[in-house]
């Protein structure tokens, strides 16, 4: 879909959503968008340029029933197309802050969502919606303006709660295994999780494995992971792990998701996919290097990781490890063996789902946001 003219819908409120990677359209602004329409929004969702897209989200957007959608173009493409005219408010979930103060111009109010707000995030704009309390330490001009109401990934699995699950084996250990949104990274992963299922059915007879396949990954790629008898299903993320005893994933808002719904399990990030995780900022433009650009990048990774203890969102919410992280020099068989390992341990599977049931998990952030949004546009 083109740019449509909205300066004719001046009895809407004109709203502009602006959004970038996987996670965020899919986990925050489908939810929302349903909930402003209600309260009489016109709304624009507008795809940021970002080195994390998958290339999927220009399609994804379009079905999310917005009333416009507009990019992803070129970073010098978006900026020179932004034009606050054209909108009453700016809603930023996600990408680059500078095109949010673009879009606004301190003309428009801009609002942002986001998992951790910090003073550099919430300055300049009106509101900044926060899935969760926030315990750094900021001004109080600045931490007054920070509304906390819940993580909107929640209100995105209220949203399939009546899905049908893909399992046929009522009885067999079900794993699940989430390869990702990212086509570079999930391309590799097809061969490594295709040696992991391997081994993993050799040592637990009957097992039933199949691969999430995320609503970014082109329908055609589905076959490559039949031939490896890797079982990909296009249900949604509420169906398939819902009834899974365990789950292989990587570090992502999917650990949120997961969670919530109660389910066991192992963070998986081997050293030898860093090459194709994109990183923001100066450390991504070191891939660009010639020669020595990925080695750069891959010393950065490892550093970052030796800095920070945790990966997935749960134990860094938490502060401590309640679901298994697996991070370094990994095999498909380290990772096979780990996974045997709490499959046959169903007391360390139930402590890892009572544990994830401390985490808040009440949908309703939609209809917050989109409530305040109404009242102060």
């Amino acid at each position: 879909m083109g740019p449509v003219d909205i300066r004719g819908y001046r009895h809407l409120k004109r709203l502009a959503i602006l959004t970038n990677g996987p996670g965020e359209l899919w986990c925050w602004v489908r939810p929302v968008v349903p909930q402003l329409k209600k309260r009489g929004f016109h709304v624009t969702v507008w795809v940021l340029p970002c080195q994390f897209a998958s290339g999927e989200e220009g399609r994804i957007a379009e079905t999310l029933d917005a009333d416009d959608v507009r990019g992803p173009a070129s970073v010098i493409s978006t900026y020179r197309c932004m034009d606050w005219r054209d909108f009453d408010a700016v809603l930023q979930m996600g990408g680059d802050r500078l095109f949010g103060r673009r879009l606004s111009k301190d003309l428009i109010p801009l609002f942002r969502y986001g998992y951790i707000p910090s003073s550099s995030s919430v300055s300049g704009c009106a509101r900044y919606f926060s899935a969760f309390a926030h315990t750094c330490h900021m001004p109080r001009h600045v931490g007054d303006k920070v509304k906390v109401v819940g993580d909107l990934a929640v209100d995105g699995l209220d949203m399939e709660a009546h899905s049908e699950a893909p399992w046929k084996n009522g009885d067999a250990m079900k794993l699940v295994f989430f390869p990702g949104s990212r086509k570079g990274i999930r391309l590799q992963a097809m061969g490594y999780l295709g040696r992991v299922a391997e081994q993993v059915r050799k040592e637990i007879s009957g097992v039933e494995i199949v691969t999430a396949c995320s609503p970014f990954m082109p329908p055609e790629e589905k076959a490559e992971w039949a031939r490896l008898d890797l079982n990909p299903v296009s249900a949604t993320t509420a169906a398939v792990f819902r009834d899974s005893d365990l789950a292989l994933t990587q570090p992502g808002t999917n650990t949120l998701e997961l969670a919530y719904l109660q389910v066991p399990m192992l963070v998986a990030a081997p050293f030898e996919f860093i090459r194709n995780v994109p990183l923001s900022g100066i450390p991504g433009i070191l891939d660009k290097l010639p020669f020595i650009g990925r080695v750069l990048k891959e010393r950065y990774a490892r550093n970052m990781r030796n800095r920070n203890r945790f990966l997935s969102w749960p134990n860094r919410l938490q502060g401590k490890e309640i679901v298994p992280e697996a991070v370094g020099e990994l095999s498909p068989m380290d990772v096979a063996a780990k996974i045997t390992e709490l499959l046959r341990n169903r007391d360390a599977l139930r402590e890892i789902q009572r544990s994830l049931g401390s985490l808040d998990h009440k949908p309703g952030a939609a209809a917050t946001i989109a409530e305040r949004l109404s009242e102060m546009v």
